[in-house]
C-alpha cells in the first residue's frame, strides 16, 4: 500500500516540493515567485517612479493572452477544467491550478504561461480594461476599514509611505502604462528565486515524470530576454524590518483593531503550536476564556503566522469597542501570566493529543496537507531535519516534526520566552484610531 509522502529537491535558487497523495486523483500545481509587491519599493528607488499598486496588476494581466492561451480559453479552463488562482503580498506572488490527474498536462503548462506571460501579446483595450477592474476593486476595498486595516499593517510597522501596501492608490494606477507594467514583469520574469509546489497521485504519474514535464514545458514557455533593471540584490535591500513599538492606523470602523506582532525566534511550528494553547486550548486560562467568555470584550480572538520582509511573525488579532484597549492589554496579560503558571505535563499530553486529533480531522481533506507548503514558505528550511522520514510517511513524518520541534520541555520554554516578551514590551502593535479622536 502506498504512503503520502513529501518529498524536497533544490536545484540553484529553485525549490521543488512533492507531495504524494496515493489514489486521490488530485493534482495541484502551484508556482511561488518569492519576489511580491516589495518589488515597487525597489523599483521606485531605482527609476524614482512611483509603480505602487503594479505588483497586484500585473497578477491580473497574467491571465490575458498569455504564450499558448487566448484570454477567452483561460476563462474556460477555469470553469471546467479545474480551478485557476493567483494571489499577491508583499513577499510573494503565486500561481495554482487544482485539477484532477487526467488534466495534469494543461494544468503544468497553464500556470507556467500565467507566471511567464511576458504580456508582449496584450493588446492596450485588454490592459485599460483591467486595470480599470483593478481601480474598482481597490476602492470596494477602501469601503471596508477592517480590510484596509489589514492591508495597511506592513506599511505602518516597517514605515512605509502611503499607497505601498499591495493595493496602491486609485489615482496612482491610473497612471500606469503598459510600458510600465511590461518594465515591471521583466523584472519579474528574470526572478529564479521560485518554489515549485506539487500535490499529485503517484498511482497516475511519478515524481521524475513530472519534474521532467515541468522543466521540460518552462524551458519552451519562458521568455527570453537581457538582464533587468533590478537585480534580487537589489530587491532584498529595499527590504525593512519592522519596528518594535506601537502604531496607529487612522480610519472610521467603530471597533477597535488590535494586532500583536512577535518575532519568531525558534521555528514556525513551535511559534503555531504556542499561540494556539495561549488562544483556546490553555482552557480556563485562555485569551479566549479570559477575554471573550469572562469579560465579552471581543467576539473572538485569533493568530496565525506570516512573513514581513520574508522573515517570520506571529500575529494575535483582537478587536474591541472604544474605551476597552486598555482592560484588553491588561486581560492579555493575566491569561498568559496564568497559563504560564499552571503549564503541566499533563495539560501538554492532553493539549498535544488534541492537537493530533484536529490534524487527522483536517488532513481528511487532502488539500489540507498544502500546509506544509505554507511552513515552509514562512520559514525556510523548517522541514530540513524531517525530509527522510517525511519522504517515507508523510503522517509518521508530522509526528516527528511535533515531537522534535514542540517538546514539553521546548513549548515552556518557548511559552517563558513569550511571556518574557510581552512583558518587556518586546513586540509591535497596531490600533486603529478615528480621524476625529
Amino acid at each position: 500500500m502506498q504512503k503520502k509522502t513529501f518529498r524536497s529537491l533544490t536545484v540553484g535558487p529553485k525549490k521543488f516540493q512533492f507531495i504524494a497523495l496515493p489514489h486521490s486523483n488530485f493534482f495541484s500545481f502551484t508556482l511561488v515567485s518569492h519576489m511580491g509587491a516589495n518589488v515597487e519599493r525597489a523599483y521606485q528607488r531605482k527609476t524614482r517612479k512611483n509603480v505602487y499598486g503594479i505588483a497586484h496588476l500585473i497578477e491580473h494581466l497574467a491571465f490575458k493572452s498569455c504564450k499558448d492561451f487566448t484570454t477567452e480559453a483561460l476563462l474556460n479552463i477555469g470553469k471546467n477544467m479545474g480551478s485557476i488562482n493567483a494571489g499577491t503580498t508583499c513577499d510573494y506572488i503565486d500561481y495554482i491550478f487544482e485539477t484532477t490527474v487526467e488534466h495534469i498536462d494543461l494544468a503544468i503548462k497553464v500556470v507556467l504561461n500565467l507566471v511567464y506571460n511576458d504580456l508582449s501579446k496584450l493588446s492596450l483595450n485588454e490592459f485599460e480594461t483591467e486595470k480599470m477592474v483593478i481601480i474598482n476593486e481597490i476602492k470596494r476595498y477602501m469601503d471596508d476599514d477592517q480590510t484596509m486595516f489589514a492591508y495597511n499593517i506592513s506599511p505602518a510597522v516597517c514605515g512605509y509611505e502611503e499607497g505601498d501596501n499591495i493595493l496602491g492608490m486609485p489615482s496612482v494606477i491610473e497612471t500606469f502604462t503598459l510600458e510600465d507594467v511590461k518594465s515591471v514583469k521583466h523584472i519579474l520574469l528574470n526572478n529564479e528565486h521560485i518554489t515549485y509546489n506539487i500535490m499529485y497521485d503517484p498511482s497516475a504519474i511519478d515524481q521524475q515524470t513530472l519534474m521532467d514535464t515541468i522543466l521540460r514545458q518552462e524551458e519552451r514557455i519562458k521568455p527570453t530576454f537581457a538582464p533587468c533593471v533590478l537585480s534580487y540584490q537589489e530587491y532584498t535591500k529595499a527590504l525593512t524590518t519592522p519596528h518594535i513599538g506601537s502604531f496607529a492606523i487612522e480610519n472610521e470602523a467603530e471597533q477597535v483593531m488590535n494586532i500583536l506582532v512577535f518575532s519568531i525566534k525558534n521555528n514556525v511550528y513551535l511559534a503555531e503550536i504556542v499561540s494556539k494553547y495561549f488562544e483556546n486550548y490553555a482552557q480556563e486560562s485562555s485569551l479566549d476564556y479570559f477575554i471573550r467568555q469572562q469579560n465579552g470584550l471581543s467576539y473572538e480572538i485569533s493568530t496565525w503566522t506570516d512573513t514581513i520582509s520574508h522573515k517570520p511573525y506571529l500575529f494575535f488579532s483582537c478587536d474591541v469597542s472604544l474605551g476597552n484597549e486598555e482592560r484588553l492589554m491588561q486581560l492579555f496579560k493575566e491569561s498568559i501570566d496564568e497559563t504560564v503558571t499552571r503549564f503541566n505535563q499533563e495539560k501538554y499530553d492532553t493539549f498535544i493529543k488534541a492537537i493530533a486529533l484536529q490534524k487527522t480531522l483536517a488532513n481528511i481533506n487532502l488539500g489540507n496537507y498544502q500546509s506544509m507548503f505554507i511552513s515552509e514558505l514562512i520559514d525556510p528550511n523548517v522541514l530540513e531535519p524531517f525530509l527522510s522520514s517525511l519522504a517515507e510517511d508523510i503522517d509518521e513524518g508530522y509526528k516527528n516534526i511535533y515531537t522534535t520541534y514542540a517538546s514539553f520541555e521546548k513549548m515552556y520554554e518557548a511559552m517563558l520566552a513569550f511571556q518574557k516578551d510581552f512583558r518587556e514590551g518586546n513586540f509591535i502593535k497596531v490600533t486603529n484610531v478615528s480621524h476625529n479622536q
